[in-house]
């Protein structure tokens, strides 16, 4: 906490003054507005929080690519192709599932 803020502030006072989100509409519930000693800067932690989700999103192509690549399960290529096959370890849970065809 120390003082951080994705607001700039917090509003301080009554039950009115709860999740108020700006200076404005503080002083306006009779509320008294505390500006933060360390605001956080949203833009940045917007871009860190796209950052993140674009490394999770390549570190999950990239575990699904190694499946593919290393699973004797795997579709029939087709229209009904079951995407989960190539996480199927067993020959015989393989040839039951359907879409599935093992290699």
């Amino acid at each position: 906490w120390e003082g951080e803020s994705h607001f700039g502030g917090w509003c301080s006072g009554s039950l009115a003054c709860v999740y108020t989100s700006s200076p404005e509409v503080c002083q306006r519930s009779g509320c008294r507005w505390l500006p933060a000693a360390r605001p956080v800067n949203m833009t940045a932690e917007r871009e860190m929080d796209l950052q993140g989700a674009r490394d999770s999103a390549r570190a999950a192509r990239a575990a699904d690519d190694a499946a593919r690549a290393a699973s004797p399960c795997q579709g029939g290529g087709g229209v009904f192709e079951n995407p989960w096959c190539k996480y199927i370890p067993m020959q015989a849970q393989c040839m039951l599932t359907p879409g599935c065809n093992f290699q």
